[in-house]
């Protein structure tokens, strides 16, 4: 199939780039990905500039990073649509220190007047099942749970604009855009949407999974209190086994000083459980470890992150990470001593966060779980979040590369077998 699909695209004759050959695409599967990526290694510093907008599309790559960058970077985050933990700096440093992306990030920024008005993060793919062309796809390690663009608030015409425009041009040689996971309810992911269409850039929405959160100002309504009155019951019960071992206590700990202490608990509590035997828990590598303890320090650096904890006689035996961007914050891992498994720990620090949030943390508009479908979190909280990946085909060999795989329909009746949405997803909390 793949083989003809090659066969039939070199007939077409469709404009290339001068520095990646046709044939790319026909090349034999095991070797075409290894061809493409020294192909890419030639794209320096690319940039499409508008002159009459002042607008310019850049290709920058980690080696590129500057100390102005970097602070470009830092002020187009504060002054986002909106934003994820892993669209960062922080997160990305972390886990480019780790070596935790299958490929060195490539970073296409959008810029004006010397300011960053627009920031993708993606790596550079050949040829896939899903997207039969050579393409852009969102940037991840198996610690990312969402992805999208940086858009400055007030400028997402222009860098919006400016993007597709760039994407549509000759002088690269991606053909598409792939992002696995983006928010359905996302200010920018709408953004990326509407603007794709009024620049005639056709997109192809894979099957959606529901994920579990909290609207946080509606964090004791019924709409999203997702507990039954069976699993009420279990949870007092399990809350008065808890009390007959000591005393039983849910708070915040968001104080710098004390957020490292806090981070070597959680390591410890996620490694007590099955998770240590499946060899999944972050302590059970010790590049993951020291990935986290990173990560932690860098959002504290700029009171980022905070951990829900329940307590026994001041004992932490559950425990959540939250990283915050926005007026979102993101349930990153859950770990509990399975001792008080009878007690329901994990259940009981999510039930928690419902009932308390809004006091503890009035800035915040919602939490999202990160949680994979099925989780049990979805017998705590009611309010779900839609999330799906997307394909934007930029060019015309990508329209008929998809085409010759049975069309938009095919891709997206068939795109939950193919599309690379980690399976690990907060499997803390599955």
């Amino acid at each position: 199939m793949s083989s003809m699909i090659c066969d039939s695209l070199t007939q077409f004759k469709l404009p290339m780039t001068d520095s990646i050959p046709a044939r790319l695409v026909c090349s034999d599967r095991r070797n075409q990905n290894d061809v493409f990526l020294k192909f890419q290694s030639r794209l320096q510093n690319f940039t499409v500039s508008n002159i009459e907008s002042g607008v310019r599309v850049q290709i920058l790559h980690e080696s590129d990073m500057n100390a102005q960058s970097l602070a470009a970077w830092d002020d187009l985050e504060r002054h986002a649509v909106s934003s994820t933990p892993y669209l960062s700096r922080a997160f990305m440093e972390a886990a480019i220190a780790a070596q935790l992306g299958q490929q060195s990030p490539i970073y296409i920024v959008i810029e004006q007047d010397n300011r960053w008005i627009g920031l993708g993060v993606f790596e550079s793919v050949a040829a896939t099942r899903v997207v039969p062309v050579p393409h852009l796809r969102s940037w991840r390690t198996n610690h990312t749970f969402l992805d999208g663009m940086l858009i400055r608030a007030g400028e997402e015409q222009p860098a919006l604009n400016a993007f597709w425009n760039f994407m549509k041009n000759k002088h690269h040689s991606w053909y598409a855009v792939e992002f696995r996971q983006l928010a359905q309810d996302d200010r920018t992911s709408k953004q990326i949407e509407n603007s794709a269409t009024e620049a005639g850039v056709e997109f192809i929405k894979g099957p959606s999974s529901q994920r579990a959160s909290i609207e946080i100002p509606e964090s004791n309504s019924e709409h999203s209190n997702g507990i039954s009155k069976r699993r009420a019951r279990s949870l007092r019960q399990g809350w008065n086994w808890l009390s007959k071992q000591g005393r039983v206590s849910f708070g915040i700990q968001k104080n710098r000083k004390k957020i490292k202490q806090s981070a070597l608990r959680f390591l410890e509590l996620e490694a007590m459980g099955w998770k240590s035997a499946a060899g999944t828990a972050l302590a059970s590598h010790e590049t993951e470890k020291k990935f986290f303890l990173d990560l932690v320090d860098r959002f504290a650096q700029q009171y980022r992150v905070f951990f829900l904890e329940l307590s026994i006689n001041e004992t932490v035996i559950a425990s959540v990470v939250h990283f915050v961007a926005g007026d979102i914050s993101y349930a990153f891992k859950l770990g509990w001593d399975p001792r008080f498994s009878r007690g329901c720990p994990g259940f009981q620090i999510k039930a928690q966060a419902l009932f308390h949030t809004q006091r503890l943390l009035p800035h915040l508009k919602m939490i999202d779980s990160c949680a994979c479908p099925g989780s049990f979190i979805e017998y705590v909280w009611g309010t779900r979040r839609e999330i799906a990946p997307q394909i934007f085909i930029t060019s015309r060999l990508a329209n008929v590369a998809c085409s010759m795989l049975g069309g938009i329909k095919w891709i997206r009746d068939r795109g939950c077998q193919f599309f690379h949405i980690s399976r690990g997803q907060h499997d803390a909390n599955s």
